[in-house]
Parts: structure tokens; C-alpha cells; sequence
């Protein structure tokens, strides 16, 4: 998945954060994680399927940069 289409699916999340929308990332039929946004703390939750982490992220680029480094099965953010 592109940065652009990325950057555009959570600010769709944002704006429409009452639709409560969740976005699931998978590799070979394995899911990585999973992203919704928390209107209530302004954050996006991030969730890390491979080493059952969760964790919050309090703006569009730095939620980016976990979802990059998960698809490349790095977590140095966490």
C-alpha cells in the first residue's frame, strides 16, 4: 500500500471517526495489524497482531511510520 493511500485512509478515519471504521493490514493471508482512530483522545490505536501489542499514536505520520515498519515485520517503535 502506497504512503499517499496510507495518509488517505487514516484522515478518512479521522473525518469520519462515528462510522467507528477499522483498517486490518495483511501479508500471505496473515494479518499484521489493525488501525482505528480514537476520537475521544484524538489518537490513532494501533494494534500488532504478530507480538500482541497495542499501542497509541497521537497523529497521522508517526501512525504511518508503526504500520511501515510492521509491513516489514520491524517494530522499533514499540
Amino acid at each position: 500500500m502506497s504512503t499517499d493511500h496510507t495518509r488517505s485512509m487514516l484522515e478518512t478515519m479521522k473525518l469520519y471517526h462515528q462510522s467507528k471504521i477499522v483498517q486490518t493490514y495483511s501479508q500471505d493471508q496473515s494479518q499484521i495489524l489493525s488501525v482505528r482512530y480514537i476520537p475521544e483522545t484524538n489518537c490513532f490505536e494501533v494494534t500488532f497482531f504478530k507480538i500482541n501489542v497495542t499501542k497509541t499514536f497521537p497523529d497521522i505520520i508517526s501512525t504511518m511510520k508503526a504500520i511501515d515498519s510492521a509491513m516489514r515485520n520491524e517494530y522499533p517503535l514499540i
